[in-house]
């Protein structure tokens, strides 16, 4: 059993890993062909200050993007871009999120509706060739300021983008890491971003801690959260750092009032932290400050205030205590892994247990921990759900969308594919409150819920429609 859910584990947060020696038609050279093509051929004039959710592409009408034009948007400059990948091919999403970002750096933001999990290498290789060589075409383009983010398995699209397109000069991971194969160095800047809750939180932090041996410019940035698009606050703090990495290399003009502004905010939070004890936070800062303004600013009492700090013996016994709880984590997530086929009463004891513990611990580093072992379950349990549901064991689906709901309650998945299941076995009552169940917390896809096979049976009910008509728009 363990080696099942290790298996379903691997293909949800890898996303079917793509090799970094996919040739999909070629595409490494197209992408860097129309990367190099400094020429912007202004065929279109989209609004800017809004997003536009659905561009077609016009060599490939199939596939859109989202579009978002900073409010100073003009044709008679060049702009950096961010070309966003989406776990779920939701290219509006992060500009909805990120649009006031763009108007403050003055980026233009692009998102893909097409590239999402579970699809095969080559397909987003020639998603990602036809949305940026399209791209080029029409807006005017800094050649020298191209930068890809990703959340999730969208982040692992983005990484290995990048890793096959010479012109990258940045890349933002969100909530999951890139494939570094056997690639020693990047010809690209790094920022990898993770939740404190995030069950990818040890993939981001493990490598940031393999870029640092490396001479690829990279920042580790944590926010208090799970597996989610960041929040702006600290997409604001990836942007600056992409920005700060353009002023070293002479791509961007040296903008002395940002810098300071950084400069002082974090210079502060940095000494509160170390006057609180906080020594792995301090230190965090510290680094950042290195990372962020080294080329641009003296940084020798950054560096002097880090080596203080990561010679006291406080800091030692701090970080002592973090990796113990990163290797408690490891340890009970595969005995969790090892108990999947035990009771539900089990399963409920552990759980009760594990929120107990939350409730009682307050705002910690091991509240974070245990959230992400939750997290970790329910992707497990999400997997292994969907494998017994492809493979019509209606009765293991059952009793593993029980542990999803336990471990995540608040999640609409694990009531609509419960749902979709009691449906299957006959239990018509059940169904349909839990239908409601993941209406109520929010479930907005009609239309998958219309067409799924699962729900035939009674589809032409007046309590199924009922529920239809529940779903908020």
């Amino acid at each position: 059993m363990l080696k099942k859910v290790w298996l379903f584990l691997f293909l949800i947060v890898s996303c079917k890993q793509p090799e970094t020696n996919v040739d999909a038609r070629s595409t490494t050279s197209n992408i860097s062909d129309s990367l190099s093509n400094a020429e912007s051929k202004k065929v279109d004039n989209f609004k800017s200050g809004i997003v536009n959710d659905a561009i077609g592409v016009l060599t490939n009408p199939s596939q859109t993007f989202a579009l978002y034009l900073p409010k100073s948007y003009t044709n008679s400059q060049t702009y950096p871009v961010v070309f966003f990948f989406d776990a779920h091919a939701a290219g509006r999403l992060p500009l909805d999120k990120y649009a006031l970002l763009a108007d403050e750096f003055n980026f233009i933001l692009i998102g893909s509706n097409n590239s999402k999990n579970g699809m095969q290498p080559d397909a987003l290789m020639n998603i990602a060739n036809d949305l940026i060589s399209d791209v080029q075409k029409r807006f005017p383009i800094d050649s020298k300021r191209q930068y890809l983010a990703g959340f999730s398995g969208g982040s692992r699209v983005a990484g290995m983008v990048a890793m096959q397109t010479p012109a990258i000069a940045g890349l933002i991971a969100c909530s999951a890491g890139i494939n570094l194969s056997n690639q020693k160095n990047l010809p690209f800047a790094v920022v990898a971003i993770t939740g404190k809750e995030d069950f990818n939180m040890t993939e981001l932090v493990t490598l940031s801690k393999t870029l640092a041996k490396t001479a690829v410019p990279h920042q580790l940035l944590l926010f208090d959260g799970k597996h989610v698009w960041c929040p702006n606050s600290t997409m604001k703090d990836a942007f600056l750092f992409l920005e700060t990495v353009a002023m070293k290399n002479q791509t961007a003009s040296t903008n002395n009032a940002l810098l300071n502004n950084f400069k002082t905010t974090t210079e502060k939070e940095a000494i509160k932290m170390q006057a609180a004890n906080k020594l792995v936070e301090a230190a965090n800062n510290y680094e950042k400050l290195i990372h962020y303004l080294s080329g641009l600013h003296d940084t020798k009492k950054y560096e002097r205030s880090l080596q203080s700090i990561l010679q006291s013996k406080n800091y030692q016994t701090e970080l002592s205590k973090n990796n113990q709880l990163i290797a408690q984590e490891n340890q009970m997530r595969e005995q969790y892994y090892q108990s999947f086929g035990k009771e539900i009463s089990w399963w409920n004891n552990e759980v009760t247990k594990i929120n107990d513990e939350i409730q009682r611990q307050g705002k910690s580093d091991m509240v974070f921990m245990l959230k992400r072992l939750l997290g970790s379950l329910s992707l497990a349990s999400y997997m292994q759900a969907n494998a017994a549901i492809s493979a019509n064991e209606l009765k293991k689906a059952e009793y593993i969308l029980q542990i999803y709901q336990l471990v995540d309650p608040t999640n609409t998945e694990a009531w609509y594919l419960s749902a979709g299941v009691h449906a299957k076995l006959g239990n018509t009552l059940v169904s349909l409150q839990e239908l409601s169940k993941a209406v109520n917390l929010s479930f907005k896809d009609r239309d998958r819920l219309i067409n799924d096979p699962m729900f035939n049976s009674i589809s032409s009910t007046p309590e199924f429609n009922g529920v239809l008509n529940n779903i908020k728009p």
